[in-house]
């Protein structure tokens, strides 16, 4: 019904031998006239010869009105062979022109 996008890339690299894949899956439903949930997953991962090299996935949740777009995010990263790991929330604002 359109409420659901899905978009996806896949790269590698011969030079320095490397494979990134990113994923982006969006959720729109209409609640009522004009007004829909907004919902989002982004998630980034890229690979070596090594094994894992870095990794992101960005969360999105919230409320659009028309053009506008308001809500909460979080953001977690994986960096390295044995990674490390961080993490950010916050809210995040969105008008498309």
């Amino acid at each position: 019904s359109g409420d659901f996008t899905f978009f996806g890339l896949a790269s590698f690299s011969m030079v320095n031998p490397d494979f990134l894949v990113i994923a982006d899956i969006s959720y729109n439903p209409e609640i009522v006239k004009d007004h829909h949930l907004t919902a989002r997953v982004e998630a980034i991962t890229q690979l070596g010869l090594a094994g894992h090299l870095y990794s992101t996935q960005r969360l999105r949740v919230g409320w659009k009105n028309g053009s506008n777009q308001l809500g909460v995010s979080t953001d977690l990263t994986q960096d390295g062979f044995n990674p490390t790991f961080g993490y950010s929330i916050g809210a995040f604002a969105k008008r498309t022109f």
